[in-house]
């Protein structure tokens, strides 16, 4: 069976097998999917200042991370709708 490469960084190891809901359980996946979402609604300029603030770090770097976040949801989708398992090597 094919399986759909997704490099997740920092030197993670990951396998998974497609079964049915079961995405929903995976973490990394979600939490692609949710941050692409908020990514795609846009946040304010109040909401970007409370999270930089909250999460010390520049309104630039959660555009970025949302940014990234847009980009692996991009490459896990297609994936998942194939349900083609997915590994990390």
């Amino acid at each position: 069976m094919e399986r759909g490469k997704v490099g997740l960084g920092s030197g993670f190891a990951l396998r998974v097998t497609f079964e049915e809901h079961a995405m929903w359980n995976v973490d990394f996946v979600q939490f692609a999917r949710l941050l692409d979402e908020i990514n795609a609604v846009g946040l304010d300029d109040k909401q970007m200042k409370v999270i930089s603030s909250s999460m010390n770090v520049k309104p630039q770097e959660i555009k970025q991370l949302l940014n990234r976040a847009t980009v692996k949801w991009e490459e896990l989708n297609p994936l998942l709708k194939k349900k083609t398992p997915l590994t990390e090597e």
